[in-house]
């Protein structure tokens, strides 16, 4: 027997970052917890590297500022003889104690470091997007199908349509017993039929085995969507006798009690952040919560989608949407990504008061394209990754005094050092 189609599809992710995520999700118990403390352990193993890096990057731009006016005149003076102007800059270097190469070097590494950590975690949650998209929606399915299911081994034994005039008063009820799952029929606390939960579905017709989608959807087409609806009232009145629905089916009925235990689960299995009612996708008041089918298969991939899944899809999730779905947010996230990373950038290359090192060579192209870039991924990516970029960006802004401090002792080091050198080498030559 085959079970339902998009778990064996859309299998668990097993990268590095989502094995991470997973170790965390199991100590915290909270997604949203679990991705908080991995952002903290990247920014504080990054921390060094990062330190470095603007150590690095400080120190060259100083010297190329002080050799500027040297390197000036030797370009002016050499430059109808490129050997000569070669080997005058790379004495100049050697006198500045600077190594373009090398620091542009580490700067690459660093920044190739940067972009890998980025995308390969903005990967990672993308198919941890998939996957939690995946087995929600399988979650809800298999309820929607043994409410289905239940319903038809109910009727098939002798159970009467009648007990669905008073459809409101029944429900479904999935329960655990002895280690085993169960669903239950109820009219009111009243059991009216219990079987074991079903995690696969197949039946033989002849020489034929349906399985899986097929089964499930000739229940649909049996039950919700009948060719030929069972009436049960040509009219439902209230208690003054007021007509409030010009009739009642049995495949509404049935749909109406089905759709309640949906429902339920829906609430319970919910990934939701304050605002956000779905983690999974963009915090946009132009997304709902609750996909379409279309929208569906783009988030898990057509590929992993088999043949009759659109038939099930809209049977109840359409119905869903329409109860349930939300806006899933207000752009709020892309606005923080945004905000803070300005200001981490700002900060990071905010001058002291008397400070005349110039700038970095793009710095101010920087500070307003990163920004932009971290509020596009925000804005058209899922909130989690989202929450990644927002969290980081706070922790680095949080970090800076304590990067300055050491920046601050490690420079007067190396000036002490510089200058007990010089004391050396004078007292050298005077005596």
């Amino acid at each position: 027997m085959a079970i339902l189609s998009t778990l064996l599809a859309v299998s668990e992710p097993t990268g590095m970052w989502e094995t991470i995520i997973k170790a965390f999700e199991g100590f915290t118990n909270n997604y949203i917890l679990a991705i908080i403390l991995l952002t903290v352990l990247i920014r504080i193993v990054w921390a060094p590297i990062d330190t470095l890096n603007k150590k690095m990057t400080f120190k060259m731009t100083a010297n190329q500022a002080k050799m500027q006016p040297e390197l000036e005149k030797i370009k002016a003076k050499y430059a109808n003889n490129p050997q000569q102007l070669q080997q005058k800059q790379n004495e100049l270097y050697k006198k500045y104690n600077t190594n373009s190469v090398g620091s542009c070097l580490f700067m690459l590494v660093f920044f190739g470091l940067n972009m890998a950590i980025f995308f390969t975690l903005f990967s990672g949650l993308n198919t941890m997007a998939a996957f939690k998209t995946s087995g929600s929606y399988e979650a809800l399915k298999y309820d929607y199908a043994n409410c289905l299911q239940i319903t038809d081994t109910y009727l098939t034994n002798g159970g009467s349509n009648e007990i669905f005039k008073d459809f409101t008063n029944l429900s479904f009820e999935i329960f655990d017993k002895d280690g085993q799952t169960y669903i239950a029929f109820k009219q009111g606390e009243d059991v009216l039929y219990t079987e074991e939960y079903k995690t696969s579905f197949a039946s033989g017709e002849g020489e034929t085995l349906v399985t899986t989608n097929a089964y499930v959807n000739n229940l649909i087409v049996k039950y919700i969507n009948p060719e030929t609806p069972v009436v049960l009232i040509e009219e439902v009145k209230d208690g003054e006798g007021n007509v409030t629905q010009a009739g009642l089916t049995l495949s509404s009925a049935i749909q109406s009690v089905a759709m309640k235990a949906v429902e339920v689960k829906y609430d319970k299995s919910q990934d939701k952040f304050l605002w956000i009612q779905n983690i999974w996708i963009a915090d946009s008041p132009l997304q709902n919560s609750i996909f379409d089918y279309n929208t569906f298969v783009s988030k898990v991939g057509k590929n992993n989608i088999e043949e009759g899944e659109e038939t099930i899809y809209n049977s109840f999730m359409k119905d869903l949407k329409l109860s349930k779905g939300r806006v899933n947010g207000y752009f709020i996230l892309p606005i923080i990504c945004i905000l803070t990373t300005f200001l981490t950038m700002f900060l990071t290359t905010r001058k002291k008061k008397g400070d005349t090192t110039p700038a970095p060579a793009g710095g101010k192209v920087t500070k307003i394209l990163m920004p932009i870039i971290f509020g596009v991924f925000a804005l058209f990516y899922n909130s989690v990754f989202a929450i990644y970029m927002a969290v980081s960006q706070i922790i680095s802004g949080l970090l800076i005094p304590l990067q300055n401090l050491i920046l601050d002792k490690w420079n007067k080091h190396d000036e002490k050092k510089k200058k007990e050198k010089i004391e050396v080498v004078d007292y050298s030559r005077k005596f």
